[in-house]
């Protein structure tokens, strides 16, 4: 499982990265720029979206994800996918629903919102380049 949460991202990253233009990697060693001045200047502002949707990808999955955060839930740091295991125990169907709904429209407002982001930065950057 934790395969996943790892694999997805990279390869989106990878294949962010791939569609690059090459010759970043030249010119930051002819204006003598550092790795990690690179970084931050050429690769993080061309990969805006791509950075998003993985953020995006790991904020949807760690709403719905039980397995890993039943271990670490106690009786203060109650999440609530692990309230909803609780509800289940006792029966109380009704509010696993209304929790159900509310993780539900949570990500689908995140996953909106993250998108929005998205496409207005790819808006951005075209007009920039016209």
């Amino acid at each position: 499982m934790w395969c996943t949460f790892f694999s997805t991202p990279y390869l989106m990253m990878k294949n962010s990265l791939a569609k690059m233009n090459a010759s970043w990697e030249t010119t930051a060693m002819l204006m003598g720029d550092s790795w990690i001045k690179t970084i931050i200047r050429v690769v993080t502002p061309n990969a805006v979206s791509t950075i998003l949707e993985v953020f995006s990808y790991y904020f949807i999955n760690a709403m719905v994800t039980v397995s890993a955060v039943i271990f670490i839930a106690g009786a203060r740091t109650m999440v609530m996918t692990t309230k909803i295991k609780e509800l289940q125990y006792f029966n109380k169907f009704n509010e696993v629903f209304v929790l159900s709904l509310m993780i539900l429209f949570i990500n689908l407002i995140a996953r909106v919102l993250f998108q929005a982001l998205a496409n207005g930065r790819i808006k951005i950057k075209q007009k920039m380049r016209e």
